[in-house]
């Protein structure tokens, strides 16, 4: 049999944020398919996510290596790693590990000092927004309605909230409280101290304006 290694496309996994979904790349799989065979993993403890092993330490380390055992599974040896925010950081912990062939790590998380006033801020942030889609979300298709409101709401994640069907919108402020895991999880990221080891593939890291 002929050798297509040279012109199959190579694996692109995409990894979503803290308390997100699978939901924030379907915008852009198709385009992404044109050049790679794409993967979208869904994370430990979020929206339709693996739950973790039982008595397993919540942190970011274990999504780590439950997301090594969801590529292994899926035969994936090395990929092309593209995440955002924890998804990010993920990225660069599996290319530390040698997983990447290379990493775009959109505003990963764990680029911030280990200590500092600014940690108390993000985790406000994060409460907050979870109290607000615990709000909305028993009425969320009427609630989201006014595009101005899901502008608004998704602000500090997109530029055009307000391009999100209601029904998109809905289901993004629903999967947010599918996140099983997410106060053990802020606890453990905005409290502990994590080094990356050595990575040895290209690495683009991007940061909005």
């Amino acid at each position: 049999s002929m050798d297509t290694s040279a012109t199959d496309p190579t694996p692109l996994v995409c990894s979503h944020g803290f308390s997100g979904s699978w939901r924030h790349w379907v915008p852009i799989v198709p385009t992404l398919e044109q050049h790679h065979d794409v993967h979208v993993a869904r994370l430990a403890g979020h929206a339709r996510g693996p739950a973790l092993p039982a008595g397993t330490e919540i942190t970011v380390i274990a999504l780590a290596d439950q997301l090594e055992r969801d590529l292994d599974h899926a035969g994936i040896g090395q990929a092309h790693l593209v995440g955002n925010s924890l998804g990010g950081w993920l990225a660069l912990e599996l290319a530390a590990r040698g997983r990447a062939l290379s990493v775009t790590a959109l505003a990963p998380a764990l680029g911030w000092q280990a200590r500092g006033p600014h940690l108390r801020k993000l985790a406000l942030k994060l409460k907050a927004t979870h109290a607000a889609c615990t709000r909305i979300a028993p009425y969320a298709e009427f609630a989201l309605k006014p595009p101005r409101l899901r502008r608004t709401l998704f602000h500090k994640g997109m530029v055009h909230g307000e391009r999100l069907t209601v029904i998109e919108a809905a289901a993004f402020v629903r999967d947010t409280l599918r996140c099983t895991i997410y106060d053990e999880l802020m606890h453990s990221f905005l409290n502990t101290e994590h080094q990356l080891a050595d990575i040895d593939c290209p690495v683009q890291i991007a940061w909005s304006q």
